[in-house]
């Protein structure tokens, strides 16, 4: 049986993403259109190594891959969505809704708005109100290293705080998904709930990626 995810849909900075200067790798986008961070082009497609914590909170390779692809086009309650197809996780919905990425469920997953409001601000579903999630997308770019390379990414930044007794490193987590201009989602961390009820954490880097950029 699939883990709970506790994350919208599906990150603490790493050490290898942090504020800086230097250029990416990838190329310069032709507009801010919220796409541009996240390519909804029917054939996009990118590849992801996974990573799990252990007890200490290390990160290993589970020598596993996540191949998420964008296929056709889905009608939900008369509206338009892009297929999302995961071999790991299925698959999902997503669309642009006036530049902020929606799930089928509503989730606001990133914007390029430039607005400090909430993405996510409610108790979790689905976990009897003992789970408060928050997710914000940070002002600014940083410099995040991954499998596929060196870029500037926009993080949206999410926390679950745990309204019942846990122990103190479990009473309040952070969760991230990472976007970059032209390239898309290039690395995740996921919260979920194993058996006994307790905080586990996914991360899926970015290996390599095919999309189709926009030319308009």
């Amino acid at each position: 049986m699939k883990p709970r995810i506790l994350t919208l849909s599906a990150l603490l900075i790493f050490s290898s993403c942090k504020n800086q200067s230097s250029s990416p790798t990838q190329p310069s986008a032709s507009n801010d259109a919220v796409t541009v961070y996240y390519p909804l082009n029917s054939g996009d497609t990118w590849v992801y190594e996974m990573f799990a914590a252990d007890t200490s909170f290390n990160f290993t390779s589970e020598n596993d891959s996540d191949i998420v692809s964008i296929g056709g086009d889905s009608l939900l309650g008369g509206t338009k969505y892009k297929i999302v197809n995961s071999s790991r996780w299925g698959v999902s919905l997503i669309r642009d809704s006036a530049n902020y990425i929606v799930d089928q469920s509503g989730w606001k997953m990133f914007t390029n708005n430039g607005t400090s409001d909430y993405l996510v601000n409610q108790y979790q579903p689905y976990s009897d109100s003992t789970l408060y999630n928050t997710a914000v997308v940070r002002s600014s770019d940083s410099t995040c290293v991954v499998p596929a390379g060196t870029f500037q990414a926009r993080f949206t930044v999410g926390t679950i705080t745990s309204t019942i007794p846990r122990p103190p490193a479990l009473m309040k987590n952070n969760y991230y998904f990472a976007f970059s201009k032209n390239v898309g989602l290039i690395l995740k961390r996921m919260i979920y709930s194993d058996a006994n009820n307790d905080f586990r954490f996914i991360e899926e880097r970015l290996v390599r990626y095919h999309i189709t950029l926009n030319t308009n």
